[in-house]
């Protein structure tokens, strides 16, 4: 994209790729975020949206929002995530 960026003439063409290009990344930036914590319901079902999202918008073809998808119905490592955290465990 950046190479066909700098051989382009400025025009609106330009501006809406660069929009795509950063709308893409931010999604990107959004589920890594996510993807760093403990996974609860909300982060789970936040996730799904942001693959969903991706889905729709291109994201990364196919293979990143089905994996993004994939990551939201995943089991958690530490059991199960409708258990509530008892305050004497750590």
């Amino acid at each position: 994209m950046v190479f066909s960026l700098t051989r382009a003439p400025l025009g609106p063409e330009v501006y809406i790729t660069l929009a795509i290009g950063i709308f893409h990344a931010l999604l990107g930036v959004a589920a890594i975020r996510l993807a760093r914590g403990e996974a609860g319901i909300l982060q789970r079902v936040l996730l799904a949206v942001i693959g969903t999202i991706a889905l729709l918008a291109g994201s990364g073809l196919i293979i990143g929002p089905l994996l993004a998808l994939a990551a939201s119905v995943l089991p958690s490592q530490s059991g199960n995530i409708f258990a509530r955290a008892e305050s004497g465990d750590q």
